[in-house]
């Protein structure tokens, strides 16, 4: 673990896109973030997405800032995976935010169908301002890159999230929908 974003188990960069994956009995441990999916500077309608996405008995733990942060992802589930003890570097650039799961969906897209089933989400962003567990958001609001109101001029919609079952507790919170506050 340093100080940088590099250290990243999976990432998708701005120019990228990604369909029809499938992570099984897989481990993102031990980094600064587990995923990472940008969409900075992507943010009008047909910019590139990561979609179809199948996960399962996958671990993502003791990363320092999350486990899985995306700003692009649709139709994606999750099935009996750990995010444990993720967002352990209050110091770290945006640790106020740190989080186990941060899906933090930009630019103009129509996000859905997530599913979580049976995940154990526990002991996440402990001690950072706003912290949390498990949390889900379509921006359009909030400061952006550069200032330039990006998020508003192109607000992200998401729609049909489930949770079923798991485990969600010692975190800073459980769970969130939208931007704190």
């Amino acid at each position: 673990i340093d100080d940088t974003e590099n250290n990243i188990g999976l990432k998708v960069s701005t120019e990228a896109g990604l369909n029809y994956l499938d992570i099984l009995g897989c481990s993102f441990d031990h980094l600064a973030y587990g995923w990472y999916f940008a969409k900075h500077g992507d943010w009008g309608p047909g910019g590139t997405n990561v979609a179809h996405v199948n996960v399962a008995n996958t671990t993502f733990s003791h990363n320092q800032a999350k486990g899985i942060y995306v700003e692009k992802l649709t139709d994606a589930t999750f099935t009996n995976c750990v995010v444990d003890d993720n967002g352990r570097d209050s110091g770290f650039w945006n640790g106020a935010f740190n989080a186990g799961v941060d899906i933090n969906l930009k630019g103009d897209e129509p996000y859905s169908h997530y599913v979580f089933t049976n995940c154990i989400v526990t002991n996440n962003a402990h001690n950072a301002k706003e912290g949390v567990g498990f949390t889900i958001k379509g921006r359009g609001t909030g400061s952006d890159t550069g200032g330039s109101g990006a998020y508003a001029l192109h607000p992200a919609t998401v729609t049909d999230v489930v949770i079923q079952g798991g485990t969600y507790t010692g975190n800073e919170r459980g769970i969130r929908f939208g931007e704190p506050g």
